[in-house]
């Protein structure tokens, strides 16, 4: 989160004790979830959080942003 950036300098999801939430295949059953009526929203919810992480990570220089974390 935006806010977070005073507290968490490297707050990549990607190094955190939920890291392996962040993979590949979890992002394809969190694909899987949107195509049933009861998890849809849910699923849904997570692709969307799974864009702006990398987003996030992509803006603050991790890999290949525009800026660096100092």
């Amino acid at each position: 989160m935006w806010f977070q950036a005073p507290l968490y300098p490297n707050r990549f999801a990607f190094s955190s004790t939920t890291a392996h939430l962040h993979t590949w295949p979890f992002m394809g059953l969190y694909a899987l979830m949107t195509v049933l009526p009861q998890t849809r929203l849910v699923g849904l919810g997570l692709l969307i959080h799974m864009l702006l992480d990398a987003t996030d990570c992509l803006w603050m220089g991790w890999p290949g942003g525009t800026r660096s974390v100092k």
